[in-house]
């Protein structure tokens, strides 16, 4: 079972507001195999060093990623599905707004986080049919585009 699946059939309760997510203190290792550096943030009941939580997010977002598009989930999935981009989403924000010393590549890499799971979080909220009409509306526009990329990317017949 991976990561996502553990925390998708994990026993702990959906989150509620009272949470309070915070940033570690520099006492506590990172829980990831073979890593020495300090925990940062949780996410999923893990203690993640900065590096480990960008990942294990990108495993989060990539895995429900094509089961939200698709709407795979019964309403239950949908609201683990919700619970666990949500949390992605605000720990990103928490990690961006109070860490200091993050690197240009950790900053686009959260606010990339961020934007694929606000994009995520409106397609579980927006009702199915709605969805498919905006996808389908979104497919038209794109082919009515392309006529003209493709005459300009087609190679000139001499």
């Amino acid at each position: 079972m991976n990561p996502v699946q553990e925390a998708m059939a994990g026993s702990r309760a959906l989150p509620t507001g009272r949470e309070k997510p915070h940033l570690l203190d520099d006492r506590q290792p990172c829980s990831a195999d073979s890593c020495e550096f300090s925990a940062l943030i949780a996410l999923g009941q893990k203690l993640l060093c900065l590096k480990h939580f960008i990942v294990r997010c990108y495993e989060w977002l990539d895995y429900l990623e094509p089961q939200i598009q698709g709407r795979l989930f019964v309403r239950a999935g949908m609201r683990r599905a919700q619970a666990m981009v949500e949390e992605c989403s605000n720990r990103a924000l928490l990690v961006s707004l109070r860490c200091e010393d993050l690197t240009n590549l950790d900053r686009s890499r959260l606010l990339h986080i961020l934007l694929l799971s606000s994009d995520l979080l409106f397609q579980l909220r927006v009702p199915r049919n709605e969805f498919l009409f905006r996808y389908r509306a979104k497919s038209v526009v794109s082919k009515s585009q392309s006529p003209a990329l493709a005459a300009k990317s087609a190679p000139h017949a001499s």
